[in-house]
């Protein structure tokens, strides 16, 4: 593959053949703007060639004398999707950019999709760049009425800023196009995905399920003390991709190393809450950590303290005040990773049909 910076008509021919096709209409700017920064020299069209053969394109917005730039548009050409291409257009960038600090990128919020489909593909899309070496920041921004969670390649360095970022914003759209740039927000890409060395922590779909169920059981089954762990139904599984929530976490080459389960018991017998005395309307609030397994090659790495704290940033602190989860007395190890993380034994009972468990509470804040 070849990486090339696109002429003034190479750019044109792109943009109304390719890209206002592969973009939503409202989040593509005017071919007229686009020209007026190449002109000042602040816009960058790249291409990706084989053989003088278009395969996949990017443009850029990058400031005069700035070392930060943002990837304003980048696509695959249709039909040519699903074959690494994204992936070395990737590396391409970096070595075409080799002198500067590193690349801001959109990505549409996962959490603010409208529908599980939606949802599915943005959390793919996500995971691309995760998987490709390109950073989760703590920024999201909102234009075209679009909210987008903000990711970062480093390439000179790994320090980037919601005020570098904001200064890049200002500059493209300056007082024309309404927009917004927050950090720490609620819905960022850390409540879709997180990293930590080579593992990638994300949510669940419907289609991991299986992968869930197949670790669960390989788990269960090694097991010398099986009271330990007590296996859920598949069927349970798909329930709680939608009612509840499942993390995962995968190493670098995808493969499930451990995975997570939240549940919203509501009121009634199965919630740990009536163990403990508490009203209806308390239980309603309580969230269950309901069981962790994480294969045997990764024990002892903090995976599970990884995943409470994950899971306690997920959920809703407005509806959800008591946090709770149980573990065998003989399972020294999650004792501690739950101590470890402010919950406390509050409760020590037979549950699941006889079986000695603590019973684990933190409260949580708003």
């Amino acid at each position: 593959m070849i990486a090339r910076v696109l002429k003034e008509e190479e750019l044109t021919v792109i943009y109304r053949k390719f890209l206002v096709e592969d973009f939503p209409r409202a989040e593509v700017k005017s071919l007229n703007d686009i020209l007026n920064l190449f002109e000042k020299g602040e816009y960058i069209g790249v291409g990706f060639f084989y053989e003088e053969l278009l395969f996949a394109y990017a443009f850029f917005y990058q400031p005069l004398l700035r070392k930060t730039m943002l990837l304003d548009y980048f696509a695959v050409r249709k039909g040519k999707r699903g074959m690494g291409i994204g992936k070395e257009c990737l590396v391409r960038m970096k070595k075409l950019f080799s002198k500067m600090d590193g690349i801001y990128l959109e990505v549409e919020n996962a959490v603010k999709a409208g529908t599980s489909e939606t949802y599915n593909e943005r959390v793919r899309r996500n995971l691309f760049y995760l998987e490709n070496g390109i950073l989760p920041t703590d920024i999201e921004s909102k234009v075209y009425g679009v909210d987008f969670s903000i990711l970062y390649l480093p390439i000179c360095s790994d320090i980037c800023s919601k005020e570098d970022f904001e200064y890049l914003y200002g500059r493209l759209f300056g007082s024309r196009i309404p927009y917004i740039v927050g950090d720490n927000l609620k819905n960022g890409i850390r409540k879709q995905l997180y990293r930590r060395g080579n593992i990638i922590y994300r949510r669940a779909l419907k289609e991991d399920v299986e992968a869930v169920y197949e670790l669960m059981m390989e788990v269960y089954d090694g097991l010398a003390e099986k009271s330990c762990f007590v296996p859920e139904e598949k069927e349970n599984l798909y329930d709680y991709v939608d009612k509840g929530m499942i993390f995962l976490a995968c190493d670098g080459d995808k493969r499930l190393a451990g995975y997570f389960l939240v549940i919203y018991p509501g009121a009634g017998a199965e919630n740990l809450a009536a163990d403990l005395g508490f009203s209806a309307a308390k239980q309603k609030k309580t969230a269950h950590m309901e069981s962790c397994c994480v294969r045997e090659e990764y024990r002892g790495s903090g995976m599970e303290k990884d995943f409470l704290r994950i899971a306690e940033q997920c959920i809703d602190g407005k509806k959800y005040k008591y946090l709770m989860g149980t573990v065998s007395p003989s399972n020294a190890a999650s004792v501690k990773s739950f101590e470890d993380c402010g919950y406390q034994v509050v409760r020590t009972q037979e549950k699941y049909g006889g079986l000695l468990r603590h019973i684990m509470m933190k409260e949580k804040d708003a």
